[in-house]
């Protein structure tokens, strides 16, 4: 009986499997590929940019946020540090490199404005004469 099974087998032509299509293989991974670089590397290479400009604009007085959770404002910039003045009395004065800062609060016309009168600058407190 295993004989005859062996014989309708090999007549069938199913001895050897087909051959793997190269240019099928070569679409599925060009795409995966393709797939990888706009959900990974494309936003991540967006986030570096903005990154970059952010201090490229980077100016006294802006209000800050660090990587390591540090809110400060900025006093002084030099080419890749940024001093911040950490408390109100402004005694309190750490180094950090540019690359620390993670995001900007105010800007520093805004900072100067709410610092002066305290009415954010609107024109809404005590007149002078």
């Amino acid at each position: 009986m295993e004989w005859r099974f062996m014989m309708v087998f090999a007549q069938q032509g199913g001895g050897y499997p087909p051959e793997p299509n190269l240019l099928g293989t070569l679409i599925i991974l060009g795409s995966i590929f393709f797939i990888f670089y706009f959900l990974v590397f494309r936003p991540y290479r967006k986030e570096q940019e903005q990154h970059k400009q952010l201090l490229a604009n980077l100016k006294k007085n802006d209000r800050v946020l660090t990587r390591g959770g540090i809110i400060g404002t900025v006093v002084n910039i030099k080419d890749n540090e940024v001093t911040l003045k950490i408390d109100t009395a402004g005694n309190v004065r750490v180094v950090f490199l540019k690359a620390a800062i993670q995001q900007v609060f105010q800007k520093s016309s805004d900072a100067k404005d709410s610092d002066e009168g305290g009415s954010g600058g609107k024109g809404k407190g005590k007149k002078k004469k």
